[in-house]
């Protein structure tokens, strides 16, 4: 899970990827691969 401070972000990353707490990591968006839900409704929109 990625907080950007004003969303959370489910990141699926390979199993041999270990981030630290705290530890700043880039994140680059494959649009085909993007999914995203509403909060409430849990529907997906995109």
């Amino acid at each position: 899970h990625v907080n950007t401070g004003s969303m959370l972000i489910l990141v699926k990353v390979p199993g041999s990827y270990r981030a630290k707490i705290g530890e700043e990591v880039e994140v680059v968006l494959d649009l085909n691969q993007l999914h995203i839900f509403d909060k409430k409704s849990e529907k997906a929109l995109f």
